[in-house]
């Protein structure tokens, strides 16, 4: 298995050096940044930071490991389901047993994840959006916090049950925050800041946008996979539909708000979000579409990318794509060679 990258760099976060003058800002030709025998996964991918899982070793890559790669020991750990962090870096994990463990750092080229968090217990989900406020799913709840400080207080300033049957995925993005349940094979649920009319449904007295209300548009739809980022979201269905609503940057990807069927595919495999742009794999192929103007979209993104195109030269030579993360400004792909 390969890890291909390409996109925003400064940190270090997808191609790291011991010396600082030896990195590119950005990556506009994708590039592979780890391999792995048995299994790779990107657990986090955030402005300064990334933290990969190989063949179950854990290694962070930018600003928090000076720039450089290091492997983080990880034997204390149960099996990591999920990690969080925002605009300043990675803050830490959650594990299969619904444990917090947080992110430390010892010096400059130190770093471990600590004793697992006492009194915040059965939390299977963590994520911060963009003006800092953080979700946590606990059990069949989710609270909402002002902060994260205010989240290690264990000051919840909302909490609110969620039907369904448990949740399958939290994503934030720069306002609010979007939930998968498990309710009718895939339910989409959105809350937050209304501007720019990114959560996908009419805002009322009745479902007002600070509440978690259902995407009416997708209601009825099974939905597999979710994808959130900047003021924008993305989902595939079970049949392997595409929609996407809101926008970035001004730029609308979707028609105002309503959630949109993108026709250029007949099946998606699965979609990510990031900042500014979204990236979808489709017959064993991925295209982009939004800001590119950092690499985050191939060689050929540009700064605004109003069609779907190809991003070419990821996944050659026999190989498929098996997953993709967006960054804020850049895009990870996991490739295997097919047969494997």
């Amino acid at each position: 298995m390969e890890l291909i990258a390409f996109g925003f760099n400064a940190h270090g976060q997808l191609s790291p050096s011991t010396n600082p003058s030896e990195i590119p800002e950005d990556i506009r030709i994708p590039q592979i940044i780890a391999s792995a025998s048995d299994s790779l996964r990107v657990l986090f991918t955030g402005w300064s930071d990334t933290l990969l899982e190989i063949d179950g070793s854990l290694h962070i890559l930018g600003a928090a490991s000076a720039n450089t790669q290091l492997t983080i020991p990880s034997t204390h750990l149960s099996p990591i389901t999920s990690a969080f962090g925002d605009h300043t870096g990675l803050k830490g994990v959650t594990t299969i047993t619904q444990a917090i463990h947080l992110l430390q750092h010892y010096g400059t080229k130190q770093v471990c994840f600590g004793q697992r968090v006492e009194g915040i217990n059965d939390t299977s989900h963590i994520a911060i959006a963009g003006n800092g406020v953080v979700a946590a799913v606990q059990g069949d709840e989710v609270l909402v916090y002002r902060s994260f400080s205010a989240f290690l207080l264990k000051n919840a300033r909302q909490r609110w049950a969620l039907a369904g049957g448990g949740v399958m995925g939290l994503y934030a993005n720069e306002g609010g925050f979007v939930v998968l349940t498990r309710e009718y094979g895939g339910r989409v649920i959105t809350w937050g800041d209304a501007r720019h009319e990114h959560l996908g449904r009419e805002t009322t007295a009745e479902a007002p946008a600070g509440a978690p209300g259902i995407v009416d548009a997708l209601d009825g739809i099974a939905i597999a996979r979710v994808g959130s980022g900047g003021w924008c979201s993305a989902a595939v269905s079970a049949e392997r539909d595409l929609y996407v609503w809101g926008g970035a940057g001004g730029d609308v990807l979707a028609g105002r708000g309503e959630v949109e069927l993108v026709q250029e595919f007949e099946e998606v495999d699965g979609v990510s979000v990031g900042d500014g742009h979204v990236v979808a794999w489709a017959g064993g192929k991925l295209w982009g579409i939004g800001q590119g103007e950092n690499g985050q979209l191939g060689r050929e993104g540009g700064r605004w990318r109003r069609e779907w195109r190809e991003i070419e030269g990821v996944c050659r030579h026999g190989k498929m794509i098996r997953d993709v993360v967006c960054g804020g400004w850049s895009t990870l792909v996991v490739c295997q060679r097919q047969g494997v």
